[in-house]
């Protein structure tokens, strides 16, 4: 036994991640923000792809965007509001695939 303790990813914050040195200030912000943006972005984009009846990218996509949640560096509550709207977009998505 080593001794070592892996954390997952998804329970460290950015200023664990990167000590205060090497982040500039309000570095941590934009890194929250820039994944934000690109999280909704994403669930945009599957939203428009099962709408026009694409579910064989809308579902790639989705997993992408669950991987990304995994990820993601965002306080809990913004976490929780994007889980709630992937499992709306899952929800669409079965729908969509059984109107097929």
């Amino acid at each position: 036994e080593t001794g070592l303790m892996l954390d997952k990813p998804s329970m460290r914050t950015p200023e664990e991640l990167f000590p205060r040195e090497s982040l500039k200030e309000g570095e941590g912000q934009a890194i929250q923000n820039n994944e934000k943006l690109e999280i909704t972005s994403l669930l945009r984009e599957i939203r428009d792809l099962i709408k026009s009846g694409s579910i064989g990218p809308a579902r790639e996509k989705l997993a992408q965007a669950r991987e990304s949640m995994t990820s993601a560096f965002m306080p809990e509550t913004d976490k929780k509001r994007f889980t709630y709207d992937i499992y709306e977009l899952e929800t669409d998505l079965k729908l969509a695939s059984l109107n097929s």
